[in-house]
């Protein structure tokens, strides 16, 4: 299966694998949803890319982009993928799972009107199924959610305006965040009730 996007999103040519990961044939920095790509196999000794970092790349791509360019990238995107879906026949539901935060963020905000009440849904539910796995890796115990606000903290640094926005990261919540990061696992010490 090959990907290509009008998004950074999919910046490699690749091929799925049955381990759900996908194996990179081929760089290309930015492509454009008219652009062809060919389709790799596993005897081209291509890379193994994790979606973490294919979520990554799209991150360092969405960011460099103006968000009125983003929105419109996006909407092309979710167009291609349904006209894909049309022509081999199955479910038009698209993919946002290696989308950025902030190209999530611009269907949530829906600022130009253009996603339907189905995609920002979507796009909402894939944002907080997101934060909810990266709070149930850490655990669900102080530890773990002081952990999960260390993280939260060291993102929203590199988040958008717009993603921050769509996130609810509001002042209020960040300082909320920020005491629980500081907070340590179990009760307190002795030491630190006197």
């Amino acid at each position: 299966m090959t990907t290509t996007s009008s998004l950074g999103t999919s910046l490699f040519n690749s091929t799925a694998t049955s381990a759900g990961t996908v194996k990179a044939t081929g760089y290309k920095p930015y492509q454009t949803a008219d652009s062809t790509a060919s389709t790799g196999d596993s005897s081209s000794g291509g890379a193994t890319i994790s979606l973490q970092a294919r979520i990554a790349a799209a991150e360092a791509a969405d960011n460099a982009k103006d968000f009125s360019k983003l929105e419109s990238d996006v909407r092309s995107d979710l167009d291609a993928q349904y006209a894909a879906a049309k022509t081999k026949g199955t479910s038009a539901t698209p993919d946002l799972s290696e989308m950025s935060g902030r190209a999530l963020a611009a269907i949530v905000l829906n600022k130009s009107g253009s996603f339907s009440r189905a995609e920002v849904q979507a796009a909402h539910q894939e944002m907080n199924g997101r934060a909810r796995t990266a709070m149930v890796g850490g655990g669900l115990n102080a530890s773990g959610i002081a952990a999960y606000s260390q993280q939260l903290l060291a993102d929203y640094k590199d988040m958008s305006d717009e993603e921050r926005q769509a996130r609810g990261l509001t002042p209020d919540v960040i300082k909320n965040a920020t005491a629980m990061a500081q907070q340590t696992s179990g009760p307190p010490s002795l030491f630190d009730l006197i």
